[in-house]
């Protein structure tokens, strides 16, 4: 990062997660991927509606599967984000299931059966997959923020399941909005396009 700027939290916590799993601490690895889901939802509303920041920072919000699923993709349009870019069925599922299993080991009376289902769950979910998945998703929502160099850093299989969503046509233009009050922002941009 340059001087002056910092990462997200959120990745921040990834970061934190994959070295977790790397030890082989999987349910902690798991709650903190979940943690890191959640911030970067927070930090993604933020930054796109940014007179919500308040609200963002001081108010509950709603489960990190609603932003997901119902919030954003209302937001594509003043975005000037596809809907193709939209986060795939599949890994909206795959999200669904690690929440689930991050609210049982947290939220959850530590009924043994209940735990060991989400014991189980956990492992049969690899959460290397997962902190890949989780990565993913914060790239996409770094998109939607307008950081369209993040389409870069996406996994090979969430481009595929990006296109597949696209009828296995290339992807739109990423296209920044015309902003008049500070050139150079506008022009059409591929996904995958490089920077000169």
């Amino acid at each position: 990062m340059s001087k002056g700027r910092y990462e997200p939290i959120s990745y921040d916590l990834l970061r934190e997660a994959s070295q977790l799993n790397r030890r082989n601490y999987q349910r902690s690895a798991l709650i903190i991927a979940v943690a890191a889901l959640e911030v970067g939802a927070k930090e993604c509303v933020a930054r796109i509606v940014p007179d919500a920041a308040w609200l963002v920072n001081e108010a509950p919000m709603p489960p990190v599967t609603s932003i997901l699923k119902a919030f954003l993709p209302q937001m594509f349009d003043s975005m000037s984000i596809p809907k193709t870019y939209t986060i795939p069925k599949k890994t909206l599922t795959h999200i669904e299931t690690i929440v689930k299993a991050r609210n049982t080991f947290v939220h959850t009376f530590p009924r043994r059966e209940r735990y060991e289902k989400a014991v189980a769950e956990t492992t049969f979910l690899k959460v290397e997959e997962t902190v890949n998945v989780v990565r993913d998703v914060l790239l996409l929502l770094d998109i939607y923020a307008g950081n369209f160099k993040a389409y870069e850093r996406l996994t090979s299989t969430m481009v595929q399941l990006l296109n597949e969503q696209n009828g296995n046509k290339p992807l739109p233009p990423l296209v920044r909005p015309q902003d008049p009050g500070r050139p150079g922002l506008s022009g059409e941009r591929r996904a995958g396009d490089r920077d000169r």
